[in-house]
């Protein structure tokens, strides 16, 4: 047999043992040091990085195996299945609800029986963030609809609290990071509360968005909130004055109204095109609306009458 041929032989065999499985270490993934914390409802894909000797390069050996053994809550919706040995070296978890999950895995190898035992992960799937917004109102106010809306009569020279709170419960403090918008809408209205045309002005006193860095950081395990100061509230125009603040998703979010969180975010990740999804945003619970009226105290007029002198 010519030398060539043994040459060809010897690459083919190499091509069978390590380009059956042919695998490049997936993009943007690191080492876990700690947990996953996850979005429920969101896919999430778990790679194991391949013993060097016979993967090297994360070129997956034809030979190799993983085995993944996890919670009964997953069968059904995680691939591989349930302890049973696969050549996929990543375990994929659709639409996973929320709960803690302890993930087992071992590589083994089809032609030997030995292992070393194998590793464990945990996954924390956290429920989908929510939001909403309430205000608190000081002395001279008096209630519509608790923590929604209040009218007074004249200036408010104290100021008032408009406070957007966020409920992510599970997430680390460290994680408690949120994109959304609040607007300050301020219009007068008649005497039958309907906004009287031109008077309008609109301006944004919040809008943290999704890039890096840029949502608020509330630094509180489970959500916690972002608070705002409006420090005077007074009539305009000498007319009847609404003080609306609205909770908007952040500029630049696609789809519909709602929050976005750090978590959530990163659960966005498409694990197939190895980069960024379209980002989602979650709906609002409770208020996203709330209002100050404040009404020009009323002036008393004088006393009209019949004059005196009407019949002389």
């Amino acid at each position: 047999m010519k030398r060539s041929t043994l040459i060809m032989m010897a690459l083919t065999m190499v091509a069978i043992l390590f380009a059956a499985n042919a695998f490049a270490q997936p993009d943007n993934y690191v080492e876990a040091t700690e947990a996953t914390y996850h979005t429920a409802g969101k896919d999430v894909r778990l790679y194991v990085k391949p013993d060097p000797v016979y993967s090297p390069g994360w070129v997956i050996n034809a030979n190799s195996r993983w085995t993944f053994t996890y919670p009964a809550a997953l069968n059904g919706i995680a691939v591989p299945a349930n302890g049973v040995a696969s050549t996929n070296n990543y375990l994929t978890i659709t639409a996973p609800p929320a709960g803690t999950y302890v993930i087992n895995y071992v590589e083994t190898n089809s032609t030997f029986t030995c292992d070393d035992g194998g590793l464990s992960h945990t996954l924390i799937v956290l429920p989908v963030p929510t939001a909403e917004i309430t205000i608190s109102a000081g002395a001279g106010w008096t209630q519509t609809i608790a923590n929604k809306s209040y009218y007074r009569c004249g200036d408010d020279t104290d100021g008032e609290t408009v406070t957007v709170t966020f409920t992510e419960t599970g997430v680390r403090a460290s994680d408690a990071r949120y994109a959304f918008r609040v607007q300050r809408r301020v219009v007068n209205i008649d005497a039958s509360g309907n906004d009287i045309l031109g008077t309008e002005t609109t301006t944004d006193v919040a809008d943290y968005q999704t890039g890096l860095n840029a949502k608020y950081h509330t630094n509180t395990a489970d959500g916690g909130s972002w608070s705002y100061n409006q420090t005077t509230l007074p009539v305009i125009n000498n007319a009847r004055t609404k003080y609306e603040f609205i909770l908007y998703k952040a500029t630049g979010v696609p789809g519909a109204e709602g929050v976005v969180s750090a978590i959530s975010q990163k659960s966005d990740y498409d694990f197939i095109a190895g980069a960024m999804g379209t980002i989602v945003s979650h709906p609002f619970t409770g208020l996203t609306t709330v209002t100050y009226i404040v009404n020009p105290t009323p002036v008393t007029g004088p006393i009209y009458h019949i004059p005196n002198q009407f019949a002389y």
